[in-house]
């Protein structure tokens, strides 16, 4: 599964099956998170950034030079550093509220899905996610780096 989450617009949920290549990444781009960007741009007047974790292919030069024609800004990170994406936040309370649900099956999993993203990527809820990244930021630092820190997810339960 592909997610994306802003403060603007509701991000898309893009189930993937099989194993996804820079190809297949770049037509799911085209696809879904363009407009995605496009609408959550026009409801926000600050320049968005796209952040996204190494996976190769997420770091295809093809991609990155695609994304940065369509005006995309990408937001750096090092390579080795805490997974401190906000949508960690999201699937955090998706897999919660799918786990209290319980499916049996693919199908049920996937109508789960469909009935808890947007509860989850709810864009009311994003100052939530920040707070809490801010919160996971600050101990990163503290602790000096490293992958080690106590996970503070949430002010708010969404449940």
């Amino acid at each position: 599964m592909l997610g994306a989450v802003s403060a603007f617009a509701l991000g898309p949920l893009v189930p993937i099956d099989g194993t996804l290549h820079s190809g297949g990444y770049i037509k799911l781009l085209e696809k879904f998170f363009k407009p995605f960007m496009e609408r959550a741009q026009g409801q926000s007047d600050q320049k968005l950034r796209w952040l996204q974790d190494h996976a190769s292919i997420h770091e295809s030069h093809f991609s990155e030079c695609l994304m940065k024609t369509w005006g995309w800004e990408l937001a750096e990170h090092p390579v080795r550093s805490p997974d401190l994406n906000c949508i960690e936040f999201v699937w955090l309370v998706v897999m919660s509220l799918i786990r209290q649900r319980r499916p049996r099956s693919r199908h049920d999993l996937l109508c789960a899905l469909d009935e808890f993203w947007p509860l989850a990527a709810d864009p009311s809820q994003f100052h939530h996610y920040l707070a809490a990244m801010e919160q996971n930021v600050l101990q990163v630092v503290e602790k000096k780096g490293g992958n080690h820190y106590q996970e503070n997810r949430f002010r708010k339960a969404i449940m």
